[in-house]
């Protein structure tokens, strides 16, 4: 696309009106100096265009001293001329602007469209998607999380490529509404991007170990915290239990001595696998909560 402006006349009475040269870009606004018309009867403006070295087009005609056009994708080389006109119907010699280079670049091209994906509590959202390029250029593609970078990369023109988001990521991401972008920059620096929405609504989280903590001997006692929020509202709790190797652990609730930092003595005296071992088991349920209400944390000794 080109813009090009021109600047009112004074004109002469029964004399041809005069004009500055225009000055064009293509791609760009552009501007020109005054010219005069003393007979003060201008009627307007003439405006051609010659492209590759072709032949003058008349473009536009009329009052206004800008014009907006369209230039064609494949032209090598674009240039105008404007000329005045008044009522008596005398016109001004042309002014005519230099050739300008056209940049021939179109800009990459993501699959799909700027959509809501929904609300989503168990796991992340994903996203598929493919970059192109029709002139063939090298695209980058930068994926962001609320405007923090999740992963840059160069693309394979017609790949499917997958976004993501990591757990630690998602562990960390506030309830709420979230923003993902996709942007693919060629090598001449023309841009598209991608933008996803998404509702993160994750009311519990519930978590045990896989592997019980090994103990030689019978553990008597163990000291749990738990770091986090837990906002009024919200439900917490707390579990532990010495036979963790078992099918079936015995589990004893330590939610208020987890909080308090205070030591558990073991209930259970019995096994049914081979060795001892302690393991930690946690649930948190948002409820009626409001703000940020999570588990950072989980840490102990035992004995």
């Amino acid at each position: 696309m080109a813009a090009i402006q021109w600047s009112t006349i004074r004109r002469p009475r029964r004399r041809r009106p005069s004009l500055s040269r225009p000055r064009s870009s293509a791609g760009r606004t552009s501007s020109s100096r005054g010219g005069t018309d003393p007979d003060g009867n201008l009627a307007g403006y003439k405006l051609e265009r010659k492209n590759n070295g072709g032949t003058w087009t008349q473009v536009y005609s009329g009052s206004s001293r800008s014009y907006t056009d369209s230039i064609t994708y494949g032209w090598e080389s674009v240039q105008y001329r404007v000329k005045a006109y008044d009522t008596a119907g005398a016109e001004s010699a042309y002014a005519t602007s230099p050739s300008r280079t056209v940049t021939n670049n179109r800009p990459p091209v993501i699959s799909g469209s700027d959509t809501d994906l929904g609300s989503f509590a168990a796991a992340p959202p994903s996203y598929e998607y493919t970059v192109t390029d029709a002139d063939g250029h090298q695209v980058t593609v930068v994926e962001k999380l609320d405007g923090t970078q999740l992963k840059s990369y160069t693309a394979t023109l017609g790949h499917t490529n997958t976004l993501t988001i990591s757990s630690d990521a998602w562990l960390k991401l506030l309830n709420g509404e979230h923003t993902l972008t996709i942007t693919a920059t060629d090598a001449k620096q023309e841009t598209a991007v991608r933008t996803l929405t998404f509702d993160k609504a994750v009311n519990s989280v519930e978590f045990v170990q896989t592997v019980a903590m090994a103990a030689d001997d019978m553990p008597t006692k163990a000291l749990v915290n738990i770091q986090g929020a837990f906002p009024a509202g919200s439900t917490l709790s707390v579990w532990v239990c010495n036979n963790g190797n078992d099918a079936s652990p015995t589990w004893e609730d330590i939610t208020q001595k987890a909080l308090n930092s205070q030591k558990h003595f073991f209930t259970n005296k019995t096994k049914t696998a081979s060795n001892w071992g302690v393991k930690i088991k946690v649930k948190l349920l948002r409820g009626s909560a409001v703000g940020p209400c999570y588990v950072q944390s989980v840490g102990g000794n035992f004995a």
